[in-house]
């Protein structure tokens, strides 16, 4: 039986295709990749709407600009001493509030839409989308030297072809193919595994760019 990760209770699986990829350094950087294991998220339909409605309730806080507002400070602080600390240390105060500046309007930013794909999502409009990034949150990110990336199989995917897949996805082009054939039936697909049931295989020969 399929339990939700939260709760613990049934829910509905989402699917993801994993994809590690190397970086090689040498003459020219190449990339190394190969497919992974078919990584299970399971998500019951209350956690879903749960966190949907929490995240669209949430509103922007002043905490969210805290961090940048120190640096904020130290480069004010040091604008306002240029007698004492020079010129070179005035200019890294000013770059120091720009950064702050920038940093806070981006965070400011970035959770006014967070907030904006929640209140969508309650509505039906890009629920999908939500419960794709909601899930990804229980996917980890590297395998050894290898970066894990995760390829959202959605319903519809196989008919996709295998040069939109590459574009789409940053595959080289044997990789696409081979997800390809996967998606359509002409190689076996892996059996899912459940979430921490070990590392990829990372033992298939990898394509090279």
């Amino acid at each position: 039986m399929n339990n939700c990760q939260l709760c613990g209770r049934p829910g509905t699986v989402r699917t993801f295709a994993e994809v590690l990829t190397q970086h090689i350094r040498g003459m020219r950087e190449q990339r190394a990749q190969a497919l992974g294991d078919v990584v299970q998220i399971c998500l019951c339909e209350d956690c879903i709407h749960r966190a949907i409605a929490d995240q669209a309730a949430q509103k922007r806080s002043l905490r969210l600009i805290l961090p940048h507002a120190g640096l904020l400070i130290v480069g004010a602080a040091l604008c306002a001493l240029p007698a004492l600390l020079g010129k070179a240390q005035t200019l890294f105060g000013a770059a120091l509030m720009g950064v702050a500046l920038l940093g806070g309007a981006q965070s400011w930013r970035q959770a006014g839409q967070r907030r904006t794909q929640a209140s969508r999502a309650l509505v039906g409009e890009g629920r999908e989308a939500f419960v794709e990034a909601l899930a990804r949150r229980w996917l980890p990110e590297r395998s050894g030297e290898n970066a894990l990336r995760y390829i959202y199989l959605y319903p519809g995917i196989e008919h996709t072809r295998p040069a939109q897949l590459g574009l789409r996805y940053e595959l080289l082009p044997r990789i696409a193919l081979q997800l390809s054939d996967r998606l359509t039936g002409k190689e076996a697909m892996p059996a899912p595994k459940e979430l921490g049931g070990g590392e990829a295989d990372a033992s298939e020969e990898m394509g090279r760019a």
